[in-house]
């Protein structure tokens, strides 16, 4: 494989199993939520977040499978998925300012993708 196909592979491995793993941190959330009995509103925005996640999530990890076959499909998918989890991010910030604290889990995964993509370009400006 290329450089470039490695190090895409590494940007959607890396902000797939984050939001994976978001997507279980809001699903429990929301489950405390009803323990606690916390207005309906909080829990069903947790619940479509911990939804959101995982399917961008699961994108991306079907992307890097897709890599690794050497697919075309791959960048499909992995733009659906990055598109998928900054459509929801945009879509909270227009709409219902309520659930602001989504938005540290995509800040997060926002985070990790630059510094990632910051990484890629200083080892492929290198010859790595």
């Amino acid at each position: 494989m290329d450089k470039k196909t490695i190090l895409l592979y590494s940007l959607y491995l890396a902000i797939g199993s984050v939001s994976i793993f978001a997507s279980m941190v809001s699903l429990n959330t929301a489950y405390q939520g009803v323990i606690w009995s916390y207005s309906t509103r909080y829990i069903i925005n947790s619940f479509v977040l911990a939804f959101a996640l995982f399917i961008s999530g699961v994108l991306l990890i079907i992307a890097c499978r897709k890599l690794l076959q050497k697919r075309p499909s791959a960048r499909l998918f992995g733009l659906v998925g990055t598109g998928f989890l900054i459509g929801y991010s945009l879509f909270i910030l227009l709409i219902d300012r309520y659930i602001a604290y989504t938005l540290v889990y995509v800040l997060i995964l926002l985070v990790l993708s630059v510094a990632i993509m910051v990484g890629a370009a200083f080892f492929y400006k290198k010859g790595l």
